[in-house]
């Protein structure tokens, strides 16, 4: 008969521990939800940001096409104008570098931000939490094997 106790009382305190655990993986679950939830937010932003970069780029390759064909022209108009307009094309080209160097500066702001909200998200940080709550979904299922058993 004391044996009979001993075994209700172990097979009492295994199911109390089982239960704390399933309460612990509940727990984790939600916590996971929100940071998956957060994560997700973060993708709309980089997504928007990355998309962001590529109208830059896009931009920016149209801005080096316009400048080339500006120099084109500039090495023809040089051949068949003096010196006068040589200065006027010269000024324009002065107008467009400012536009380059304006250009640099917010490409440079922009890849600062994208670096900016990459740290934030953290997705190391996330895949790391999902294998912590994959490790305690197994462990949890292996313990309801034992309790079945027993």
């Amino acid at each position: 008969m004391m044996t009979n106790s001993t075994a209700e009382e172990t097979l009492s305190k295994q199911k109390e521990a089982i239960v704390n655990l399933i309460k612990e993986i509940q727990n984790q679950n939600m916590n996971a939800d929100g940071i998956e939830h957060k994560h997700d937010e973060k993708s709309v932003i980089i997504s928007k940001l990355i998309a962001g970069l590529v109208e830059n780029i896009d931009f920016r390759q149209k801005s080096v096409e316009v400048e080339n064909k500006y120099h084109e022209s500039l090495n023809l108009i040089m051949k068949l104008m003096g010196k006068d307009m040589h200065e006027q094309c010269h000024k324009g080209e002065q107008a467009v570098e400012g536009n380059k160097a304006l250009n640099d500066l917010q490409q440079k702001n922009f890849n600062e931000k994208i670096q900016m909200y990459g740290k934030k998200s953290g997705i190391l940080h996330i895949a790391a939490l999902k294998q912590q709550v994959d490790s305690v979904y197994k462990f949890a299922e292996d313990l309801k094997g034992v309790l079945e058993w027993v």
